[in-house]
């Protein structure tokens, strides 16, 4: 595991990225190790049979996400279940100050 000091990482890593987009974050690191020769083809295979982390893991992490984020089982349930995917710059962000400093920058260049 890379980065499982979070909990919140581990979780988003081995559970949430997995089962809401089908994004494996070990096939990346795996196939590093391939590239680099630590390991074959075949064992990075292997290893991306078993699961990422254990299901009593998953369970302590979610407690603990859930009661961080301050929402129930269900919350947590529904949105990890739902097909629905929300762009990140619908969310607060600096994206228009990053512009205008691009085009100031351009500018004075």
């Amino acid at each position: 595991s890379k980065h499982n000091e979070s909990v919140f990482t581990r979780l988003l890593q081995t559970y949430i990225q997995p089962k809401k987009y089908g994004f494996e974050k070990r096939r990346a690191h795996l196939s590093s190790m391939i590239v680099s020769g630590l390991i074959t083809r075949e064992e990075a295979l292997k290893i991306l049979e078993e699961p990422a982390e254990s299901k009593e893991q998953i369970e302590q992490d979610i407690a603990v996400v859930i009661k961080k984020m301050q929402i129930s089982r269900e919350e947590f349930d529904k949105i990890i279940n739902s097909k629905e995917i929300v762009d990140h710059l619908q969310f607060k962000n600096n994206r228009k100050k990053e512009e205008l400093f691009q085009k100031i920058k351009k500018i004075i260049k």
